[in-house]
């Protein structure tokens, strides 16, 4: 509770006997996994209790199997008698070289990050060195090295490393004169619904509404290995013919609902070639569509038109040229709607079912409060064309809003903001609270262009004031637009990210800075004022990703949420840098993260290898954006906005949400 060091120490007893003592200590301000240790158990009654220290707050504990092997069944060294071994046999070598050639079996295993741990002694004393190397799909992914000393037995850990991939070997080039007993390979993080961001990262969660299978799975080709494909795997063929065959269960669909089939594939050799997929309900063909492939990069393709699903199990497969690689295939729920897929709703104040908004929202951030209720915020259209921010309480946990009457930052008359001038225009805010009450980031212009200003509330609801600009660029050529604050969990400082839209290098990117940084850049500015308003916004850049891929040219809106050690970005990405009548592009959204130990650097956002993780329903239109994570209960949602044509008869976008799903786990 304090940031301060406390040890956590559980006792493991097997009837009433003590198997284990396992010790830890908690550094984090925040609900973060930590490993307690092993235990070996052979008895009918298990018992755990700690005795620890006080100001620890426990929320779970877990308890998993681990996958150990003895290294005699894995040897790659000289089997010796060995009383003190958990066999009765160990493995030695007399000269440098492999002690264990392991490959475990990885049908259930999860992509996550994994650790190896070794029982091992030295036979003579001193120190000696073991040395892993971890092969995913063929090639090295890690190379794990440990000291060892003592000539009695201890558990080691080894190291860690990531596993995304379809098969494993773990195999030593180790220090002569060593006694090896046992290998081990322990899940770093609990397969948990606490856990679905960083599952997500992984590959191993999915957005609700959809259903997913590697191509290797349900192939009708040739399952090659590579490593940028989904569990480093995909399927080609040499001649025209079948490279998927799938049947959908009709357990897992609803009769009567609208779906979208996405194929995520590539050309070999750059060519255009044809994927042609088929749609069977039965004996109905639901759909059929040809689709040309011809970037030599992974990309998710729209397959076939929106189905309708009908009964009796549902069939994919196609008839293909030859020169792809398909990786996954997915289909996505698009009506009717669904506890884990929803649209949002909005009502006026104390008047539900009558309409609360009169133009699209724009942007949907949300706030979820300790009593139950939601607070959300998002953009309207005044009746002078301008934008207003506008807020709404849900009581539903973030599906129905009932909408202020009054805009919390209006426009009309304009007010005048400190160190900023007139504003014209409020919208696309993005809320955090303190010890000192609410405040929201958001877009404005007026006196100055496109930026990023600062209003606080008291209660999150009424009485906004805006205290002024903290990043504002110096002409209409870029921008400072749709920004948010995330929060250091450990030390609570705030960092504010912005999106700049430079129409001159028709490119958007994103940048952080702390904002302590922004507001006192000037140590002779009295913030906020006119001297202290930022003038760069190329301040702070993220990486952006090389060209040619489907984030190249729009690093855009987004918002980072906090779970175990790590940040996590949503974020869209797209091959154009804005969205208008003649430059729409492939949209899509991604995800990224940054490690708590890095989150000042701005360059240390990786993304993940998944991306992108939604693409726009309809290709080429304008767009799939704004997203934004939160969690709600026990729940992580992705709120974003789209046209999503199943649900929108007005022809502009609207907010909708989905929930992060694991499959379903014993731990659970």
């Amino acid at each position: 509770m304090d940031g301060q060091p406390h040890e956590f120490t559980d006792l493991a007893y097997a009837d009433d006997a003590q198997v284990g003592t396992m010790s830890t200590s908690i550094t984090s301000k925040a609900y973060r996994w930590y490993r307690l240790g092993e235990f070996g158990f052979a008895g009918s009654t298990l018992r755990l209790a700690d005795w620890s220290d006080a100001l620890l707050v426990v929320d779970r504990i877990i308890i998993e199997p681990v996958i150990t092997a003895n290294a005699k069944d894995v040897s790659g060294g000289n089997l010796v008698s060995d009383p003190a071994s958990m066999s009765g046999t160990a493995v030695t070598r007399t000269t440098d070289g492999i002690y264990t050639w392991w490959q475990p079996t990885t049908t259930s295993l999860p992509h996550g990050s994994y650790s190896v741990y070794l029982r091992a002694r030295t036979q003579n004393g001193g120190t000696l060195n073991f040395t892993d190397f971890v092969y995913v799909n063929g090639t090295q992914a890690a190379m794990l090295s440990v000291p060892i000393t003592g000539t009695t037995y201890q558990w080691i850990n080894v190291g860690s490393f990531d596993y995304m991939g379809s098969n494993l070997r773990i195999a030593d080039y180790s220090s002569a004169g060593l006694a090896i007993d046992q290998v081990r390979l322990v899940q770093n993080k609990p397969m948990d619904g606490t856990l679905g961001l960083y599952h997500w990262w992984y590959g191993n969660a999915s957005l609700g509404g959809t259903l997913s299978a590697e191509a290797e799975s349900i192939a009708g080709g040739t399952a090659i290995n590579d490593i940028a494909a989904s569990n480093g795997q995909a399927v080609t063929l040499s001649a025209t013919g079948i490279y998927l065959w799938w049947n959908v269960a009709a357990t897992s669909l609803v009769a009567g609902a609208q779906y979208t089939v996405d194929v995520r594939m590539k050309s070999l050799d750059g060519s255009s070639h044809n994927f042609g997929l088929i749609a069977k309900s039965g004996s109905t063909q639901l759909a059929q569509q040809s689709t040309g492939v011809s970037s030599t990069s992974y990309q998710w393709y729209k397959a076939l038109p929106t189905i309708t699903y009908k009964n009796g199990g549902l069939l994919l497969s196609d008839w293909s040229d030859a020169g792809l690689a398909v990786d996954q295939i997915r289909i996505q729920l698009l009506s009717p709607q669904s506890t884990d897929y929803q649209q949002i709703s909005y009502y006026g104040q104390g008047a539900p079912g009558t309409p609360g908004i009169s133009s699209t929202p724009g942007r949907m951030t949300v706030l979820p409060q300790t009593n139950g209720q939601v607070y959300g915020y998002f953009r309207q259209t005044a009746s002078d064309s301008s934008l207003e921010q506008y807020a709404g309480v849900s009581s539903d946990g973030g599906l129905t809003f009932e909408v202020q009457p009054r805009p919390i930052i209006a426009v009309s008359p304009n007010p005048n903001v400190p160190g900023f001038g007139s504003l014209t225009a409020a919208y696309d805010g993005s809320p955090f609270q303190t010890a000192s009450g609410y405040y929201l980031v958001f877009e404005g212009a007026g006196t100055h262009p496109f930026s990023s200003l600062l209003a606080y509330s008291p209660d999150g609801l009424h009485n906004w004031t805006v205290q002024g600009g903290l990043v504002t660029p110096p002409s209409y050529t870029s921008s400072a637009s749709t920004p948010s604050v995330l929060q250091d969990v450990e030390s609570s400082a705030l960092y504010l990210q912005w999106v700049d839209v430079d129409s001159t290098a028709n490119k958007t990117s994103r940048h952080q800075a702390s904002m302590s940084y922004l507001q006192s850049w000037n140590s002779q500015a009295t913030w906020p004022s006119a001297s202290a308003l930022w003038s760069d916004p190329t301040i702070g850049a993220l990486a952006q990703s090389p060209a040619n891929t489907w984030d190249a040219n729009n690093y855009g809106a987004g918002g980072v949420i906090n779970e175990d050690g790590y940040y996590y970005m949503v974020f869209e990405g797209a091959e154009t840098y804005i969205c208008s009548a003649t430059t729409t592009g492939t949209w899509g959204i991604g995800l990224a993260r940054n490690a708590q130990a890095t989150l000042a650097d701005p360059s240390k956002w990786a993304k993940s290898s998944f991306n992108p993780i939604m693409k726009q329903i309809q290709p080429g239109d304008c767009w799939i954006g704004y997203p934004q994570l939160a969690k709600i209960g026990a729940t992580y949602f992705i709120y974003y906005s789209d046209s999503e044509a199943n649900y929108s008869t007005s022809g502009t976008n609207s907010i909708y949400r989905r929930s992060i799903v694991l499959p379903v786990l014993p731990n659970n």
